[in-house]
């Protein structure tokens, strides 16, 4: 499906007998109890992500800037704010939230805002996408909170390309992390990879075998363009380790299928496109005004908080 506002250019690209379309659901045709959330074609919406901080202790080369430059707290709405709109949300009908960042648990007590969320009458599944890196620490913590699932971003199974692609990630508190989840109970855990041509491309087999030997699911994501992806170029790599190495395994394909052609570059970082992007019965909502951006960069690694929960 079109996404009008991530591609705003394409707005013109209808065909003539759509470009009037209206849908035809009201309030008195409609399917959905009064109050429920719907889309613009009737569509019960049940699902929404919550970004409940901008900042994150990566800087992953596709994601953020090396020094950047954070909102003020007072900017960030407080926990008990984040909570109110679920809430809200929740009583429209919406039955899943995930919880995501930057890196949500570096929020000083992201686990209450968890806690009640959880609790909240209606709600049936409360997952949480991370990077991993505090897992070992907290993934007991999220199984008493109430959190269902886990997503957690892997790139690289291999230590210096992990430290490369991250900054200052470490990949073994990470896999020890991933075990953690494991053994707190945790399952239909998801791996999130990013995939890089020239930098991760000959892991992805065996991304796939780790990801299947502890029974977690993997997913393969494009690389969203910004304006520090380019930094990533920056990682070294030898022959080996470029795409055709990868492709063995494919052998209907005499050299690797070409990419599509680069985006422009927006400048905005993961975090700062929440609220833009939205899909079927999914909405996305943030505690970070959009026009935070990648772009503005200032030295700063302090976790957000603040008055109240924050």
């Amino acid at each position: 499906m079109r996404n009008e506002s991530l591609n705003p250019h394409l707005s013109d690209a209808l065909p003539d007998e759509l470009a009037g379309f209206r849908p035809t659901t009201t309030p008195e045709t409609s399917r959905h109890a009064e109050g429920t959330l719907i889309d613009k074609y009737g569509r019960h919406i049940t699902y929404i992500r919550l970004s409940i901080t901008d900042r994150c202790d990566f800087r992953c080369t596709y994601c953020m800037a090396e020094d950047m430059e954070f909102l003020p707290r007072e900017q960030v709405l407080s926990l008990e704010e984040c909570l109110r709109i679920v809430r809200t949300f929740v009583g429209m009908g919406v039955t899943k939230v995930r919880i995501t960042g930057g890196e949500p648990l570096v929020r000083r007590n992201a686990l209450w805002l968890m806690e009640q969320i959880a609790v909240l009458e209606g709600m049936k599944e409360l997952v949480i996408t991370t990077n991993g890196s505090q897992l070992d620490r907290y993934a007991v913590p999220l199984m008493n909170a109430g959190v269902k699932r886990i997503n957690i971003s892997l790139d690289t199974l291999k230590p210096e390309r992990f430290k490369a692609i991250t900054r200052i990630g470490d990949l073994d508190k990470v896999l020890r992390g991933i075990e953690a989840t494991r053994t707190a109970g945790f399952t239909r855990t998801k791996l999130n990879t990013v995939m890089m041509r020239g930098i991760n491309d000959d892991e992805f087999i065996d991304l796939v075998r780790y990801a299947t030997e502890r029974d977690l699911n993997i997913s393969f994501i494009e690389e969203m363009p910004s304006a520090t992806s380019a930094a990533a170029a920056a990682i070294p790599t030898s022959a080996a380790q470029k795409r055709s190495s990868c492709w063995p395994a494919a052998s209907n394909y005499s050299q690797p299928p070409k990419a599509p052609a680069a985006l422009p570059a927006t400048g905005a970082c993961k975090a700062a496109t929440a609220g833009l992007a939205s899909f079927p019965r999914t909405a996305t909502i943030s505690a970070i005004p959009a026009t935070a951006c990648a772009s503005r960069r200032k030295a700063s690694s302090t976790p957000a908080s603040g008055k109240t929960m924050r």
